[in-house]
């Protein structure tokens, strides 16, 4: 028998030994292995932080997200706005982007600061957003910090021409990563 041959034959059974051990329930195995797992990375984090002389910092962080650089997912809160265009600006026309962001009053005096989509996606679409426009539209506010942080629009309709700019995540619809 050939040595590739071979090799090709051990690597289709590896394959298939750890397709058939995904597919074994967690009961199997003798409890919850996520739980196990995630217990286990807890643990040896907090001995990390406490090697460095930081032991309150990672019991915090413990508490709060069992693995590093992992936050729990908490959905953003989605805000109407309505009104007309009061101010216009194009950031990253520098770099080739120019992502569109306007000011909607609503006739309250306080303005809401809107990040749209950049110029060319707008024109492909036929939802041009100029000064004066009238518009109305759902957007996604990201930052609970700052209480007046910018929205991104999820869509927009300006003057009767309505257009979707971000999936219900609030991943941008002109990115190739969604395809």
């Amino acid at each position: 028998m050939r040595p590739e041959r071979l090799v090709m034959g051990a690597g289709g059974v590896f394959c298939l030994v750890v397709l058939g051990a995904a597919l074994v329930p967690d009961s199997f195995w003798g409890g919850n292995s996520i739980d196990a797992l995630l217990s286990s990375a807890q643990e040896s984090a907090s001995s990390s932080f406490a090697a460095v002389g930081n032991a309150e910092t990672a019991q915090g962080w413990g508490r709060k997200s069992a693995l590093p650089g992992l936050v729990p997912f908490s959905q953003a809160k989605s805000e109407r706005f309505r009104g007309s265009v009061v101010r216009l600006t194009s950031q990253g026309e520098d770099t080739g982007w120019s992502q569109i962001h306007i000011w909607v009053d609503n006739g309250s005096g306080a303005s809401k600061e809107v990040s749209v989509a950049p110029r060319w996606f707008l024109e492909y679409l036929g939802c041009p957003v100029q000064d004066n426009s009238r518009v109305r539209g759902v957007g996604f506010r990201f930052d609970r910090v700052r209480p007046n942080a910018e929205l991104y629009a999820k869509n927009i309709t300006v003057g009767n021409k309505s257009c979707r700019l971000r999936n219900d995540e609030g991943f941008a619809l002109w990115s190739n990563q969604l395809r």
